[in-house]
């Protein structure tokens, strides 16, 4: 079975990525930066998408990851459904600080110390990484095919590395047949080497990028990438606190949120025609093939399409 495991954090930020065999650590617990998230969010349009699934039935987001923490302020209530697939323990509950940070890029509630892309957006908690963000494909493809089954549209895997795992590939396709999108982090490896589950013609694969619309030169990127989003913004932190959450790790779900919001607007759309309008509608981003994920404009083209 092979290991997927996330990148190591940078400055007093949390670098969280998507490397093989390279550990995570929390440099400067509780630090965070309202201007960050506030600019993430302006940059995508993501609040004025807000108004546009008002009424709509959102459906649930599963978070691939390490737990959440479901005591968080600005999480709880949130999660519908939570399995741990790592060990017999049944302990759902964030063995990191990975999971709940990218739930709350998602879905934490609407406060001045964090703002997430879809803040009415509900989850479901799969915990498929260990207290060192490692995971089995084994374990990551159990709880893909558990999250379709528990009512999930949209599946975010922060997580990556170099080879492509059969086992986690038709899991994917399944889901992707059952209507479901599967959104992954491209890896902070800065190359443009494939990198898998996000480089599956199945999954959205998101790069992550700067204030200014230019790359970061840690993200990785190629044709294989779909879309990009902000690389770094302000999110929840286990324990009840807030963070700076840098990498391609935040940015994939806020794609995942978007994805959730385009289906709102038009339950129908099928994985395909989601990644080809996230694609479609998205800004310029200097010298990549791809764009960066314009959260309105996607809802608008859902919902007309």
């Amino acid at each position: 079975m092979r290991k997927v495991v996330l990148a190591a954090a940078v400055a007093a930020v949390v670098f969280a990525g998507t490397t093989r065999y390279a550990t995570p650590s929390l440099t400067a617990a509780g630090a965070r930066s309202d201007a960050t998230a506030v600019s993430a969010l302006a940059q995508m349009d993501a609040q004025r998408a807000w108004a546009l699934v008002d009424g709509h039935q959102l459906p649930p987001v599963a978070v691939l990851d390490s737990g959440i923490d479901t005591t968080h302020p600005d999480l709880a209530g949130k999660i519908t459904a939570a399995r741990d697939f790592v060990d017999a323990t049944g302990d759902t509950s964030d063995a990191s600080w990975h999971g709940t940070a990218v739930a709350g890029v998602i879905a934490a509630s609407n406060t001045d110390e964090a703002s997430a892309v879809c803040p009415s957006c509900a989850l479901i908690s799969g915990k498929v990484l260990d207290a060192q963000n490692a995971g089995d494909d084994d374990e990551i493809a159990r709880g893909v095919l558990w999250a379709v089954d528990a009512g999930a549209r949209v599946v975010n895997l922060s997580m990556s590395g170099p080879d492509e795992a059969p086992v986690l590939r038709a899991a994917i396709r399944t889901a992707t047949k059952r209507g479901v999108v599967v959104v992954a982090a491209a890896g902070n490896d800065g190359t443009t080497l494939k990198s898998f589950p996000a480089a599956d013609p199945n999954v959205i694969g998101v790069a992550a990028t700067t204030a200014t619309d230019t790359l970061y030169d840690w993200s990785n990127r190629g044709s294989w990438v779909a879309i990009a989003a902000p690389g770094e913004t302000t999110t929840t932190l286990r324990g009840g606190g807030y963070t700076t959450f840098l990498g391609t790790s935040a940015a994939a779900p806020a794609v995942a949120a978007a994805a959730a919001e385009c289906l709102a607007v038009a339950p129908k759309l099928s994985p395909k025609s989601v990644r080809r309008i996230l694609a479609s509608t998205a800004a310029p981003v200097q010298g990549m093939p791809f764009g960066r994920l314009d959260v309105a404009r996607a809802v608008q083209a859902c919902a007309t399409a």
